[in-house]
């Protein structure tokens, strides 16, 4: 190639373009260093986004992402690692090892700086009263998660800002378990206390219907501290923290007998559905009837704390909707259910394949498929039962030769719908938990509970069940209710734990 007369070659060529480019960039920067001190007109800083309550409120609306769905291992999907499930894991049959990280532990503090950070930015907000449910809001949001975490790894450092690089937090130890638990009742406290959290009954049909109410706050408090509680009188061994264990198991009947006075709430039962109203709580949607009677969502005032999905205009995409799961009941909690007598007796499998279902406390059958069953099929359009027994059957021999375990369909509704398709709730606290909340703190506080505190808690549990009340208990026959009542909703496996066994 030719050159002003003389011969260059394709690299120099190259070279020189190259070099003329860099001179031509060098001179651009230079003539423009000025326009690099100032920040972009669109440049998004604290001062100029959090500048009214809106901004808070959208602020604490990110914080609902939070709560689970229901096959999510915060909710059913945990009593997984229980003896509800026959099924082995890692858990169970002690080869679980400690990973070296863990996108639970991970996540706690991603999201505990989002929560630190409206707290942040409150602190500077020249009209605190136009803010302040969303303030309390976090404070119940960052005990909530801050409890997942101390269920799942104990106590962590506690984190009450956000942190930069350099902060000492960074590399803080473990709080105690006593400092850590009182950090998230704290805030639970803190979100009581505030005056900022409406009655549930106050936002039934407003536009706010849905945010945390202060029986939330209450309930958690309630589950709190009765975890905490049973822990470390089952866990210390030489009794010296007896003051602590009676603090906070009281504080757990107190926030129980709190929620329990709310007129918010109230056990869902439905008097055609009879016993069946506590399947059928399960799967209400708001528009798209999921029972032979037509009755919605809205008829349900057991929830107290809920993850909402609407089946038009926020679907879940995870949750369970077709007939005959799959979840392999093990047949000692198939067996943990009384007969219809309340007595725990043994069924007789060998005369007859149902033996262990029938006569029995009706949650059994409910929350589990049985032969000769029938059902609802609203793609038919039709509202009379319908026998579907070989379906069953077919349905029963699988799991009985296979795993040798009982089917359930707790959160399955009768008619084909896409998975994707749903609009029911997941109860992240309900009020037949406080009950039972309840009758265990009182009866671990006394080592007894009255027939009176009995009519107050349990005996309203068993009686929407259709179950037999009852004048004495002992602990065992609580710990029972719990277990039947609260199936498939994350309990077991830290009730196990707490309990030491």
């Amino acid at each position: 190639m030719k050159w002003n007369g003389n011969d260059v070659s394709m690299t120099d060529m190259k070279k020189f373009n190259l070099y003329i480019i860099a001179l031509f960039t060098l001179v651009a920067l230079n003539g423009c260093d000025d326009m690099l001190n100032y920040s972009p007109e669109l440049q998004f800083t604290d001062e100029n986004v959090w500048t009214n309550a809106e901004a808070f409120a959208q602020g604490a609306n990110n914080f609902y992402t939070f709560l689970p769905k229901i096959q999510d291992e915060n909710f059913g999907y945990r009593d997984n690692f229980s003896d509800l499930r026959l099924i082995q894991n890692a858990v169970s049959n002690s080869t679980f090892t400690v990973p070296e990280t863990d996108d639970n532990y991970n996540t706690y503090y991603s999201r505990l700086r989002n929560i630190n950070y409206l707290f942040q930015n409150a602190e500077k907000y020249s009209k605190p009263n136009e803010i302040k449910q969303y303030v309390a809001e976090a404070y119940f949001f960052r005990a909530y998660i801050s409890y997942l975490f101390f269920r799942d790894f104990g106590p962590g450092a506690i984190v009450k800002k956000v942190l930069n690089p350099s902060s000492g937090e960074v590399m803080a130890a473990r709080a105690s378990r006593e400092e850590f638990a009182n950090f998230i009742i704290e805030d639970l406290e803190a979100a009581i206390n505030s005056g900022a959290l409406p009655k549930q009954s106050a936002i039934n049909s407003g536009a706010t219907n849905g945010r945390i109410t202060i029986g939330a706050a209450q309930a958690l408090l309630s589950r709190v501290c009765l975890f905490e509680g049973t822990w470390q009188k089952y866990h210390v061994a030489n009794g010296s923290n007896d003051a602590r264990v009676t603090s906070l198991l009281t504080k757990s009947k107190e926030a129980s007998l709190a929620v329990m006075n709310d007129d918010s709430y109230q056990l869902f039962y439905n008097a055609q559905m009879g016993n069946d109203s506590y399947r059928y709580m399960f799967i209400l949607q708001n528009t798209v009837s999921t029972n032979p009677f037509g009755v919605l969502k809205s008829a349900n005032k057991e929830y107290i704390l809920r993850n909402r999905f609407n089946e038009v205009t926020r679907q879940s995409n995870a949750n369970i909707v077709h007939t005959f799961q799959s979840y392999p009941m093990s047949r000692v909690f198939v067996e943990s259910f009384e007969d219809k007598d309340g007595n725990l007796t043994k069924p007789d499998y060998k005369s007859d394949l149902y033996s262990y279902a029938k006569n029995r406390d009706p949650r059994l059958s409910t929350t589990q498929l049985p032969r000769m069953s029938y059902y609802w099929n609203y793609a038919s359009a039709r509202t009379t039962p319908t026998d579907f027994s070989q379906a069953a059957y077919n349905i029963m021999s699988i799991y009985n030769n296979t795993t040798n375990t009982f089917a359930s369909r707790k959160y399955s509704i009768d008619f084909s719908q896409l998975a994707t398709g749903d609009g029911f709730d997941v109860p992240v606290i309900r009020l037949a938990e406080i009950y039972l909340n309840y009758a265990e703190a009182v009866y671990e506080l006394t080592g007894s509970i009255s027939a009176t505190d009995l009519n107050l808690s349990y005996n309203k549990v068993r009686t929407r069940a259709g179950m037999p009340t009852k004048t004495t208990v002992t602990l065992n026959d609580i710990r029972r209710e719990r277990t039947c009542e609260l199936f498939l909703e994350g309990f077991r496996y830290d009730d196990i734990r707490r309990w030491k066994l």
